[in-house]
């Protein structure tokens, strides 16, 4: 909660015209934006250049900007809204199944190479297990563990109730358990 806080008073100063505080927005939330953006399209660019258009929108029309409870699920829903809007002008078709983990600057190539080895190689059993998940449960699996949000948040996002949300993401967990089990066993 503490967190959400720290963010509403960040986000009052750029509200303010505190232009210290818009990079510090930016900086915060740039990476899980462009992991979010990655759920609808594995067009990078295009992802690149929403969350570009989403914060020149949310500084030229910061004065226009009403209170809001959480700062990221505002973030996230811009995003979604401005790669929906790309989609219908160029009748580009979504997808989930491509999301790519950002990956670290290393010191050395042979450090690179066994760094992208070994991310490959637990990206394509996460692609496994998630695989056998509806869409609606990779999402919410996304969103409590990988960006970390609280139960409540993801109803926001996802526009659901509390139970429906719980029971999603117990099912999911429930069906990576025993596809993770067939996984060990093969």
């Amino acid at each position: 909660m503490e967190i959400v806080e720290n963010d509403k008073l960040i986000w009052n100063r750029f509200l303010a015209g505190d232009n210290e505080a818009f990079s510090e927005v930016y900086q915060k939330y740039v990476q899980s934006l462009f992991l979010y953006g990655l759920q609808f399209t594995s067009d990078r660019e295009l992802v690149k250049d929403s969350i570009h258009d989403l914060f020149v929108k949310l500084y030229n029309g910061r004065n226009n900007i009403s209170e809001i409870k959480n700062v990221k699920i505002y973030l996230f829903v811009l995003l979604k809204n401005i790669l929906i809007d790309e989609f219908r002008k160029n009748s580009k078709i979504a997808t989930t199944d491509n999301l790519q983990p950002l990956e670290n600057k290393t010191a050395s190539a042979e450090d690179e190479f066994l760094d992208r080895e070994e991310a490959f190689l637990a990206q394509q059993k996460v692609k496994d297990l998630m695989s056998v998940l509806t869409l609606r449960q990779r999402k919410a699996i996304f969103y409590r563990f990988i960006e970390g949000m609280d139960i409540k948040d993801i109803c926001e996002l996802m526009d659901m109730n509390y139970q429906s949300v719980v029971n999603l993401i117990q099912r999911a967990l429930t069906k990576i358990r025993n596809s993770s089990l067939l996984y060990l066993l093969i």
